[in-house]
């Protein structure tokens, strides 16, 4: 994703893949803080305690560009379905 929209300058905008992409970093997190609880090893919450922010951030993001996309696509819609003029 950096590589993408960073370096080759690819405009950010909602793709279906994206759940497929942040549901990982959340179940990861999710795991290596019952990991770290089951084995009693506390040197492992760092990772949660940091990532939990970058996986709220994650899926925030692709919430509201999947509510845009459908707020989008719905005007689009409705145009087409009245003709193009406002009821």
């Amino acid at each position: 994703m950096i590589w993408r929209h960073l370096y080759n300058r690819y405009p950010l905008s909602y793709e279906h893949n994206y759940g497929g992409m942040v549901f990982p970093i959340a179940m990861y997190t999710t795991s290596t803080l019952q990991l770290s609880k089951a084995i009693n090893l506390p040197i492992l919450m760092v990772i949660p305690r940091f990532m939990v922010y970058i996986a709220i951030i994650a899926w925030t993001y692709v919430f509201i560009s999947l509510l845009y996309h459908l707020y989008k696509n719905s005007k689009v819609d409705f145009k087409s379905i009245s003709g193009g003029e406002r009821v």
